[in-house]
């Protein structure tokens, strides 16, 4: 499964909230929106991701999703990835800037 859809969410020193939201579809960008993040600075979510912590790539980690039992009788045609930030100690993970595949 090959994702044909992706959105990046960067920093942006002319953006409101320092947040630009980039959507990109079959190799085109196809929206750009400036959300409104409010939250993000009082709960970390602004920080940057530590890429040196990042070792599963998004091709990797569905394959580890695939291998579950659950999943052992069912054909999936479709799948959702997100890399988010695991907060210092959040589900006995620490390490702030950590990313997460979900």
């Amino acid at each position: 499964m090959t994702p044909n859809i992706w959105t990046v969410v960067f920093y942006d020193p002319t953006a409101r909230l320092k947040a630009t939201e980039v959507k990109f579809g079959a190799g085109k960008m196809i929206d750009v929106k400036r959300p409104f993040r409010l939250l993000e600075p009082v709960t970390g979510g602004d920080t940057p991701l530590d890429r040196d912590k990042l070792k599963v790539d998004s091709d990797a980690a569905l394959k580890i999703a695939l291998k579950e039992p659950l999943l052992q009788n069912v054909k999936v045609t479709a799948s959702q990835l997100k890399l988010e930030k695991v907060g210092e100690g959040l589900l006995g993970i620490s390490g702030v800037g950590q990313g997460m595949w979900k």
